[in-house]
């Protein structure tokens, strides 16, 4: 983020989690790529409100929330 890496920022709900919510990036270059925890697992949040705070902590102001 410091070097202006990331174009953008998604939180959509989980495809295979009802009821859970992912981060997306995509970069500059157009690549994408999703929020993981520990071992590559997807990070999954129990609420868009629980993601968003992260983003806040990460010192990411502006987001795009998709409630499909």
């Amino acid at each position: 983020m410091e070097a202006n890496e990331i174009k953008g920022v998604i939180v959509t709900p989980a495809v295979m989690q009802a009821g859970k919510w992912i981060i997306s990036f995509e970069r500059g270059n157009g690549q994408c790529f999703t929020l993981t925890a520990r071992r590559d697992n997807i990070r999954h949040f129990a609420s868009v409100d629980s993601a968003i705070k992260l983003l806040k902590e990460l010192g990411i102001t502006t987001t795009v929330v998709d409630w499909r």
